[in-house]
C-alpha cells in the first residue's frame, strides 16, 4: 500500500469509528433515560442469557469485566452465577 492509500484507509477507519461512538453514545444515553439496569430486572430465556455473555466475553477483549458490566448495569455476581452454570 502506497502512502497516500495509508492515508484514505485511516480516514475510512476513522470515520467508520466515529460512526460506532455516536452510535454507543445513542444506547448508551437511551438507556440511561429508560433507567434499564440489569441488576434490577432478571434475564429469563438462556439463549439471551448465553448470548449476553458471549457479548461480555467479546467486549472482555478491550475493557475490564468491571467497565463491561457497568455499561449494562449487570454486576459481578449475577454474571459470575451465569457463566457458573453455563459451564455445568
Amino acid at each position: 500500500m502506497t502512502t497516500e492509500e495509508f492515508s484514505w484507509e485511516i480516514a475510512r477507519l476513522q470515520k467508520e469509528l466515529d460512526l460506532q461512538k455516536a452510535k454507543n453514545n445513542l444506547v448508551n444515553c437511551s438507556l440511561q433515560v429508560v433507567d434499564i439496569r440489569m441488576q434490577y430486572f432478571g434475564v429469563a430465556a438462556s439463549e439471551l442469557k448465553e448470548k449476553l455473555i458471549d457479548a461480555i466475553q467479546n467486549a472482555k477483549v478491550f475493557l475490564p469485566l468491571k467497565d463491561c458490566l457497568e455499561a449494562i448495569g449487570s454486576s459481578a455476581s449475577r454474571y459470575y452465577s451465569w457463566t457458573d452454570r453455563k459451564v455445568k
